[in-house]
């Protein structure tokens, strides 16, 4: 019996699925350096855990709007924190984590577009 998705489409699959999960595993590195380097910072905005690569399993825990990894990522997109400056890993990883979600956004729109041109 024959699969039904095709070579193609399972490599596009598998490819989406990476680019899904690279900008959360990112994000969550870069928590995790905020809170070991930069506790005082990681408390002020709001805990955030690296939903789902990383916990902090010794602070009491509470899922809270701003404890969400995603809130604090999307300002990161536009606005680099101080405590990111001069710190050569979350640099690095804050420039990656922008460059995945970027390529992920333009590549959204793009869809649109084409879904929107191709239309009646």
């Amino acid at each position: 019996m024959e699969s039904s998705a095709s070579i193609p489409e399972m490599i596009c699959g598998g490819i989406f699925l990476i680019v899904l999960i690279l900008p959360a595993f990112l994000l969550s590195r870069l928590t995790k350096v905020e809170h070991d380097d930069f506790y005082d910072q990681w408390v002020k905005d709001g805990r955030p855990n690296g939903m789902p690569f990383w916990f902090d399993f010794k602070e009491p825990f509470s899922l809270s709007f701003r404890s969400y990894p995603w809130i604090m990522g999307t300002w990161w997109l536009f606005k680099t924190p101080e405590w990111v400056k001069g710190h050569q890993s979350a640099t690095k990883l804050l420039s990656y984590y922008r460059l995945v979600s970027y390529v992920i956004y333009l590549g959204l729109f793009v869809v649109c577009l084409l879904i929107f041109l191709s239309s009646p």
